[in-house]
């Protein structure tokens, strides 16, 4: 009976490490592992029944024991997975705590226990001992009532495991009402220590769910279980040993099996992981190669879908772009020839109004420009005429037609030619117009006091185009996406809703096919901005 004893208390300990070890931490776990320890010192009192003071040790037991039984019926509701209602929880436990203080007082549960022994126990009942019985037998009958009914429930793999719960809760809990409420009731207390060696029904049965089906998420090696049985025994022999020999031989063997044991588990358990590792690397390669091809396929789709999608923007864009421009055309003409006086002297509200209309128009043919690039350079139809010109000129031109513009807004536009700078380049003149055009043209929209320098330079064998401003600045984190696709600086759309985005975008793409780059540099928010075309000089 002592052997019994002390092995099922030892296996509760350590069914309740390793799910501690193991097992996902959640509620379900923890109140596992709760129950596991409270059997376990349930078990080991019992045990120490025999050594010390009976009457306080009998009371012990028992009222561990009621924390065994609330324990045990709170983690079959966890169990339950689809119970939620956590007050319920809290009543068992609260039941449990209340039942336990009151067998601890003397005279209430347990009035005298005169001994103890392999036989049985001879003890006399206090007057609440109905009701300790009464509250163990609820909480026992209700656990193997609602694990039997959650066994019913489920299914598969589950199914499997709640069989073994159902076998484990139901020897376990059957045995220790027969023997510590139902017959104590009676006034028979000659086979109640036969209640705690009854909790291996439940160590043994969740062992083999643990091993055999991975109960509470992760596969035990069967060696821990069977290594932590030896152990067990050998402790037991440990406290019967008859002389001081005996002790140290039997402390020695401990102490071997111990170390051996561990060693054991520990490489059961890494071959175990490792096969686990190989067994998850083969059903992922399996997966891929199954589903390989039809990914394969579905990109292959996909991409072609895109492709086509992506013609079809570029179609629409270069179509709507032409079938804007015309009119647009049409009415910047009509508005230009007001001013020019072609339809007699108009007042000054309407020259006003003119003005209005052609720089507008002027912005918008502009944008529709943007766009007829993007979509140009988006379908591969981007067509340039490459030969020798005077950068000079052309950036002079830039800087003339943008005078007035930085008069209007009070700023000095200057232009500043390097001595060293080449006669004549190989560019595409209406590209290159286009890209520095746009960069002044941002310079002075952006900066409102200051100033705007372009500088023309030459290094090594490149030429470098500089627009210098003292404008709002470009945000750090802007810089590196500036160049993409209707991208625009977070400071600048605030500043100007009006704008593609696309402007630096097709810009960039410009000077690339010229073989060359463009940068831009700033110190962040009001501290101006540069933008650096870099051309390489091709020689005639």
């Amino acid at each position: 009976m002592m052997y019994l004893i002390i092995v099922a208390s030892a296996l509760n300990f350590f069914i309740g490490m390793l799910a501690l070890r193991n097992a996902p931490k959640n509620k379900l776990a923890f109140a596992f592992i709760y129950m596991c320890f409270v059997t376990g010192f349930w078990s080991l009192s019992n045990f120490l029944m025999y050594f010390y003071d009976t009457t306080i040790f009998l009371k012990v037991v028992y009222a561990i024991g009621d924390m065994t039984a609330t324990a045990l019926l709170g983690w079959v509701f966890f169990y339950d997975e689809k119970n939620k209602k956590y007050w319920k929880h809290f009543l068992i436990y609260l039941s449990g705590f209340v039942i336990t203080v009151v067998t601890l007082i003397d005279g209430l549960v347990i009035k005298e226990a005169r001994g103890v022994s392999i036989g049985g126990v001879d003890a006399d009942p206090g007057i609440l001992f109905n009701l300790w019985g009464f509250h163990m037998m609820v909480m026992i009958i209700w656990a193997i009532l609602k694990t039997a009914r959650l066994y019913f429930k489920q299914e598969g793999e589950k199914r499997i495991q709640a069989r073994y719960v159902l076998a484990g809760v139901g020897g376990f809990a059957s045995t220790s009402l027969l023997v510590s409420v139902i017959l104590p009731a009676f006034g028979i207390f000659s086979i109640t220590n036969l209640d705690s060696p009854s909790s291996l029904f439940f160590a043994i049965f969740i062992g083999i769910a643990m091993v055999k089906h991975e109960f509470l998420g992760k596969k035990v090696v069967a060696s821990q279980l069977l290594v932590a049985i030896l152990i067990s025994i050998i402790s037991v022999e440990i406290f019967y040993s008859s002389n001081a020999f005996e002790i140290i031989m039997r402390l020695i063997v401990f102490i071997v099996v111990f170390i051996v044991g561990a060693i054991l588990v520990e490489s059961v358990a890494n071959e175990n992981r490792q096969k686990e590792k190989l067994q998850s690397l083969v059903n992922e390669l399996e997966f891929v190669n199954k589903n390989l091809g039809k990914t394969t396929e579905k990109l292959q789709k996909a991409n072609e879908k895109l492709q086509e999608l992506d013609r079809v923007k570029s179609e629409f864009l270069s179509i709507a772009s032409h079938q804007l421009r015309s009119p647009l055309m049409i009415i910047k003409n009509f508005s230009r020839m007001v001013l020019d006086g072609a339809y007699g002297k108009a007042s000054k509200e309407i020259l006003h109004v003119n003005e209005r209309i052609c720089k507008n128009s002027d912005r918008l043919l502009d944008l529709i420009s943007d766009f007829l690039n993007f979509s140009r350079l988006e379908s591969g139809k981007i067509k340039y005429d490459f030969d020798f010109y005077d950068l000079k000129e052309v950036v002079k031109e830039i800087v003339e037609n943008y005078k007035i513009n930085a008069e209007d807004k009070k700023l000095e536009l200057n232009l500043k030619i390097s001595e060293n700078f080449p006669d004549k380049i190989y560019i595409d003149k209406r590209k290159i117009y286009e890209v520095i055009n746009n960069l002044v043209d941002n310079a002075i929209k952006y900066t409102n006091v200051g100033k705007v320098d372009v500088v023309l330079s030459r290094k090594d064998d490149e030429v470098l185009i500089s627009i210098i401003d003292t404008g709002v600045g470009i945000l750090k984190n802007d810089l590196d996406k500036l160049f993409g696709k209707f991208a625009r600086g977070s400071k600048i759309t605030k500043l100007e809703v009006n704008g593609t985005g696309l402007g630096l975008f097709v810009g960039k793409k410009f000077i690339e096919a010229h073989g060359g780059n463009i940068k831009v540099h700033s110190e962040g928010e009001n501290k101006g901005s540069e933008f650096i075309i870099e051309i390489p000089i091709k020689e005639k």
